[in-house]
């Protein structure tokens, strides 16, 4: 079974789950709640729902193979949820879950929702945008002349401010200012402050 811990998911979605909860709590009090039921999946459960509609009954869900999903890496690239009513039952409404994502855009950035989805739409699911360059992420980022550039280090950018509490726009730039964040965050963790992002570093920001 799928994990359901939000402790599971990049900082990125962790926050904004959190943080669009709330909201709907606050806003919409008397309909049903958001609930986790994926954020990390092992390969193996990918490979049962991508057989689904291929090799095994039922409609397809996933065009996703085993090892492909951003479900399948720990922390979670995503996640997925549904609204649990006050007697335990589960509601997929579709409207819930497009108010739901008005509430995601409104805490985060950088976040792309299933219900567009341009194949097989997939209105309960969550994602980190561009989440595949986390595979491919260099073994080093620091402050360089030219600057260093890449969708990786918004992710960087973005985890250290919200483990910092700072608003910060991610550009994608390892300039002077993305270094002394990075010096902060490293102060804040116990690591040598150097402005240098490694292999500790990057264990820490949890990308």
């Amino acid at each position: 079974m799928a994990s359901r811990n939000v402790n599971d998911l990049h900082p990125t979605l962790a926050n904004a789950y959190i943080k669009a909860t709330a909201l709907w709590l606050d806003k919409y009090p008397n309909r049903p709640i958001p609930m986790l039921t994926a954020t990390h999946r092992s390969d193996y459960e990918q490979g049962e729902l991508y057989a689904q509609g291929r090799t095994k009954p039922g409609a397809r869900v996933t065009n996703a193979r085993p090892g492909s999903s951003p479900h399948n890496f720990k922390p979670a690239y995503a996640f997925d949820i549904a609204f649990k009513n006050p007697n335990g039952t589960l509601d997929w409404s579709s409207n819930m879950f497009a108010d739901f994502n008005k509430l995601v855009n409104q805490v985060a950035v950088g976040i792309t929702w299933g219900g567009n989805f341009k194949s097989i739409k997939d209105a309960p699911h969550w994602e980190l945008t561009g989440w595949q360059m986390l595979s491919k992420r260099r073994k080093v980022y620091k402050l360089e002349h030219p600057y260093m550039k890449d969708d990786y280090i918004k992710y960087i950018q973005t985890a250290a401010a919200l483990y910092l509490g700072e608003g910060i726009e991610a550009d994608g730039i390892f300039g002077p200012g993305t270094e002394a964040l990075v010096k902060r965050f490293q102060t804040s963790k116990g690591l040598k402050a150097d402005g240098i992002v490694g292999e500790q570093t990057l264990k820490a920001l949890c990308i």
